[in-house]
C-alpha cells in the first residue's frame, strides 16, 4: 500500500464524487451506481501494491460495481424532502435519521462485498459451498427483512409499516439490513477483520454522507439572513444545480469512508496480500474447473440480448407494452443476476466472467441506459445520429472480446480502454448530450426572446456542473498516469 494515506484519501474521495456525480446526471438507480463502485474498486485493488492483485483488477472492478448497486434498490428522494422541501427542515430527525440508516446500509453492503473479494483471493479464508451458502440465503434474509420492518404497506388505502421513512413510496431497508447483518456475522465467525473493516467503515461514510450532503443541498437552496445565496449571482442566474452539489458530497464523503476503512484494515489484508504474492495467482476454483470461460461467454450472451432488447424498444414502438411488462420482472431478475449470483462467481475467482462483467456496466449501461433511453434523450434526429457512433464503438469492441475468447492468446482488453470508458467516455456523452442541436436551439431561441445574444446563463448549471466534472475526470486521470495505472 502507498505510505501516502492522504493520497489515497483524495484520489478515492475525488473518484467517488464524480462517480455519484454522473450516476445522478445519467442512469441513477442500480446501474447508475455500478460506476462509482467500479472506479473504487479499480482504485483500491491498485492501491494495494500487489502486482497480480493489479493484473486481475478486474476482479475488484466487477465487485465494487455490483455491490454499490445492491443499495440502488431503496428508494430515498422522499425521505430527502424531510430535510430539503423548506429552509427549516420540517421533519429534520425523520430525514436525517432515515437518510443516515439508507446511507449505512447502502455504502455498508458495499464494503462488505468488496472487501471479502480481496480476502477470499487468498483462499485462505472461505471454501466454495461456504460462498455458496451465503448467496443463497440472501435472498431469503432480504425478503425476511422486508417483510418485519417495510410490511404492511398499501399506498392507496394508507397501510405503513410502523417505521416509515417516506411519503407514499415502498421501501425496502429492512432486507438490506438483514443482509447487512448476515454478512457482518459471517466475517466474525470467519475472522476476516479486514471485510469487517471495510464494511463497517464505509457504512459510517455513507450514513454521514447522506446527512452531510442533504443537509449541504438545503443550505444552497434558500437564500440566507440578509437576502443572499451562498453562490451568489451564479445562484441568481441559475447556474448551479443543488441537487448536484448533494452528489458530488455524497460521493466524496461515502468514498472517504471506505478509504479509511481501507488504511485501518490493511494490515489485516497484508497476510492475504503474501499469500497471493507466494502463489503467483488469485484463488480461482473455477477456472481450475475450466469453468471461467464459460461463464464468460454466458456474460456475452447477456450484454447481446440486453443490446437486442432496447433495440427494438426504440425502433418499434409496438413492442412498448410488452417490454414494459418486461421491465418489472427484469428489476427482480437482475437483483439476483448482479447479486446473488455474479458476486459468488467473482469471489471465486473469475476473472474472465469479472472482466464481462466489468465491460457490462460500461457498455451496457452506457448505451442501452443512456443512448437508448426516450426519457433520457427525446427521438430527436440529431439525437438519433449522436447515439450510434457510440453504440458501434461498444459494438466493435464487444466483438473485439468475443474474438479473444474464440482464439485465445494475449487479451487486448487492457487497463487503459477500461479506463477511458470510466473516467472520459462518461464525461464526453454528457457533454454532447447537453450541446446537440434541439438543446442549443432551444437556448438560441431564449436567448431571442430575450434580445440578445446566446450567453453562459442561457446554459445554466451545465457550464458549472459539467465543468467541475471536467476538473474531477482529468484530476482522475492525470492521477491514475502518475500511479503508473495508465499509459
Amino acid at each position: 500500500m502507498s505510505n501516502n494515506a492522504g493520497l489515497i484519501l483524495l484520489v478515492l474521495a475525488v473518484a467517488g464524487s464524480y462517480g455519484w456525480a454522473v450516476r445522478g446526471t445519467t442512469v441513477g438507480k442500480e446501474k447508475g451506481a455500478m460506476l462509482p463502485g467500479a472506479l473504487l474498486g479499480i482504485f483500491l485493488a491498485w492501491f494495494t501494491g500487489s502486482p497480480v492483485i493489479r493484473e486481475n483488477f478486474w476482479i475488484f472492478c466487477a465487485a465494487g460495481a455490483l455491490a454499490m448497486a445492491v443499495g440502488g434498490t431503496e428508494t430515498y428522494a422522499q425521505t430527502m424532502d424531510f430535510v430539503k422541501s423548506a429552509k427549516k427542515a420540517p421533519k429534520p430527525l425523520m430525514g436525517n435519521g432515515g437518510l443516515a440508516l439508507k446511507g449505512f446500509l447502502w455504502f455498508g453492503i458495499f464494503g462488505a462485498i468488496l472487501g471479502m473479494a480481496f480476502t477470499a483471493m487468498s483462499g485462505a479464508v472461505y471454501r466454495v459451498w461456504e460462498l455458496a451458502a451465503v448467496f443463497a440465503a440472501m435472498p431469503f434474509l432480504r425478503a425476511l427483512g422486508i417483510r418485519i420492518f417495510n410490511l404492511p404497506f398499501d399506498k392507496e388505502k394508507g397501510i405503513r409499516p410502523k417505521i416509515y421513512l417516506s411519503r407514499d413510496r415502498f421501501e425496502e431497508w429492512g432486507g438490506m439490513l438483514f443482509m447487512l447483518i448476515e454478512l457482518a456475522v459471517f466475517f466474525a465467525v470467519k475472522g476476516d477483520a479486514f471485510a469487517l473493516i471495510l464494511a463497517g467503515c464505509s457504512a459510517l461514510g455513507g450514513a454521514v454522507g447522506w446527512v452531510i450532503s442533504i443537509n449541504m443541498m438545503r443550505i444552497s437552496m434558500y437564500p440566507k439572513k440578509n437576502g443572499k445565496y451562498i453562490f451568489g449571482a451564479l445562484q441568481l442566474k441559475g447556474m448551479i444545480d443543488n441537487w448536484k452539489i448533494m452528489e458530488y458530497t455524497l460521493g466524496a464523503v461515502g468514498a472517504l469512508g471506505a478509504g479509511v476503512g481501507f488504511i485501518l484494515g490493511f494490515p489485516a489484508l497484508q497476510p492475504h496480500i503474501a499469500v497471493i504474492e507466494g502463489r503467483g495467482t488469485l484463488w480461482s476454483p473455477l477456472a481450475d474447473a475450466g469453468l471461467d470461460k464459460a461463464l464468460s461467454f454466458a456474460a456475452i450472451a447477456l450484454i447481446i440480448f440486453g443490446g437486442e432488447l432496447f433495440f427494438v424498444w426504440i425502433f418499434e414502438k409496438k413492442f412498448e407494452h410488452r417490454l414494459k411488462k418486461g421491465e418489472r420482472v427484469g428489476d427482480i431478475a437482475e437483483q439476483v443476476l448482479y447479486t446473488y449470483l455474479s458476486v459468488p462467481l467473482m469471489l471465486l475467482g473469475a476473472v474472465d466472467f469479472s472482466r464481462m462483467i466489468s465491460i457490462l456496466v460500461i457498455y451496457w449501461v452506457l448505451m442501452v441506459e443512456m443512448l437508448f433511453n426516450r426519457d433520457k434523450l427525446p427521438a430527436h434526429k440529431s439525437s438519433l445520429k449522436f447515439r450510434w457512433p457510440i453504440a458501434l464503438i461498444g459494438v466493435f469492441y464487444l466483438a473485439l472480446e468475443v474474438c479473444y475468447h474464440l482464439i485465445g492468446g494475449v487479451s487486448i482488453t487492457l487497463f487503459t480502454p477500461l479506463f477511458l470508458y470510466l473516467a472520459v467516455y462518461y464525461f464526453i456523452q454528457i457533454f454532447f448530450y447537453d450541446l446537440l442541436p434541439h438543446r442549443m436551439e432551444a437556448r438560441r431561441e431564449l436567448a431571442k426572446q430575450e434580445g440578445t445574444r446566446l450567453r453562459p446563463r442561457h446554459f445554466g448549471a451545465m457550464l458549472t456542473q459539467e465543468g467541475f466534472k471536467f476538473i474531477q475526470m482529468a484530476f482522475i486521470a492525470i492521477m491514475a498516469w502518475k500511479l503508473g495505472m495508465i499509459g
